[in-house]
């Protein structure tokens, strides 16, 4: 690549790097005037991290020098740890009142090398807060007692140290005061409701509404207008997701595949909870760290009695994937999918193991589909379609206004449907109990729908 000279890259378009230079500049232009010179590189900082970007800029006197800005962060780093008598040390930029999670995971440095093993491992652990606090803003460096001048942070922190921690023989046993709840803990069931509506209206869209033959709906359609669930969700869902404001706490040079460093990082957890203006703490972790975490928290429990130790969503889902597949297996399914084009025959297993989450969610969301239009199909063979004739022209309606994207129309017909749709339902699930009772095959694969809908909700 050839670099050109500033000049050059701001008056001319000839090269994939001037242009990317010029789009850069043109970014920063705007509020640049209202930045001073010595806050310039946070935001360049802040925004992409680049060094390269940096030290160009510092060329062209827009903003100070790559090694003054790890002078200036050293300098923050240094303040925080001396203002903090904690062993973690708490981000300046979170509340202590606010909400807080936490999660932590492991760190691969990924070296070449000729073996393939031996590579560097350390363990992050990263704070999450709803972004709504304002702070005061760091101080000036005269005010404080930091030096200004080194570019590396090389204190000792105590967060970071390993504490020893011995793995017992045989695995703790469960508490003798350790409850399981007869019935699942309350859920918002508005939430639940809500979600359930949707995937239903997805579901009917599906099916050919415009036209039936002798009061049957035909559940292969010809012309298919409504996109995927993902696609329909985004269109007619008016949630606000908040913004969150992100930290990440020293690195614990040490790989979390280790019981001392999960305890030692669990320890973190509950020093951090002691700085928190909250009863408890949520940690997230993937699958294997939640093994070693909960196994630890079960041998130790009065050390770790506000820690809550949680999965992500995702390891859930891939969790709740392989239970599908264990309960599709000899079912059928397998055929299905390689009969109907979908999976070849050597992919089927990763299917159904869970083990490729793209392919997996694919195929049981398809099957799911299948199955769900099958089972409506048959409910109005029986009840009919004429009696429904408000709900399904609410449907057309539905459709077409997903269909030309008008996000406002669609939410007013999805509560439309949802405030008309009481009798619809409740036939339905009668329905479906009748049938549950009477064939095994129908139980057996409501059952299935009954597993999608909570994939869809962890989606």
């Amino acid at each position: 690549m050839t670099l050109h000279s500033p000049s050059y890259c701001i008056t001319n378009m000839s090269c994939k790097f001037c242009f990317v230079y010029k789009a850069l500049l043109l970014l920063f232009a705007k509020s640049w005037c209202l930045i001073s010179i010595n806050s310039r590189w946070q935001v360049i900082y802040d925004t992409c991290k680049s060094a390269t970007l940096i030290k160009s800029f510092n060329r062209l006197g827009f903003c100070s020098s790559y090694d003054e800005v790890l002078r200036l962060q050293n300098d923050m780093a240094s303040l925080i740890v001396e203002n903090n008598s904690h062993r973690v040390p708490f981000p300046s930029n979170f509340d202590e009142k606010q909400f807080t999670v936490a999660a932590f995971d492991n760190f691969d440095h990924n070296e070449a090398t000729l073996s393939g093993i031996g590579g560097c491992h350390d363990t992050v652990t990263v704070l999450f807060q709803e972004d709504t606090f304002v702070g005061d803003g760091k101080p000036k460096v005269s005010e404080t007692n930091i030096r200004h001048g080194s570019k590396s942070f090389h204190s000792e922190l105590k967060c970071q140290s390993l504490l020893a921690y011995h793995k017992p023989a045989k695995k703790p046993d469960i508490p003798a005061d350790f409850e399981v709840q007869a019935e699942p803990p309350p859920a918002n069931k508005d939430a639940l409701n809500k979600s359930a509506l949707k995937d239903t209206v997805w579901t009917l869209s599906h099916l050919d509404l415009c036209e039936t033959v002798e009061g049957v709906v035909n559940v292969k359609p010809i012309k298919q207008d409504m996109p995927s669930w993902s696609a329909c969700n985004s269109v007619w869902t008016n949630e606000d997701i908040p913004i969150m404001r992100v930290a990440f706490l020293p690195v614990f040079p040490h790989p979390v595949t280790e019981y001392c460093t999960v305890y030692s990082a669990m320890k973190n957890m509950v020093d951090l909870l002691h700085q928190l203006d909250q009863a408890q703490l949520a940690v997230t972790t993937d699958e294997g760290v939640y093994h070693i975490a909960r196994e630890i928290q079960l041998h130790k429990p009065n050390e770790f009695k506000g820690i809550i130790l949680c999965m992500g969503s995702f390891h859930m889902t891939k969790v709740l994937l392989g239970c599908i597949g264990k309960y599709l297996r000899g079912s059928g399914a397998e055929n299905i999918w390689v009969e109907s084009g979908i999976f070849g025959v050597n992919v089927v297993e990763s299917v159904l193991s869970g083990k490729n989450y793209v392919r997996s969610v694919k195929g049981m969301q398809l099957l799911g589909e299948a199955m769900a239009r099958l089972q409506w199909a048959a409910f109005f063979d029986k009840f009919g379609v004429e009696k429904y004739a408000k709900q399904m022209e609410v449907l057309i309606n539905l459709r077409q206004a997903v269909k030309e994207k008008k996000h406002l129309e669609s939410c007013q017909q999805m509560e439309e449907f949802g405030n008309c749709a009481g009798s619809l339902m409740d036939d339905f699930q009668e329905f479906v109990h009748e049938s549950r009772q009477k064939n095994e095959t129908f139980k057996y694969w409501d059952t299935f729908l009954d597993l999608i809908s909570i994939l869809r909700n962890l989606i």
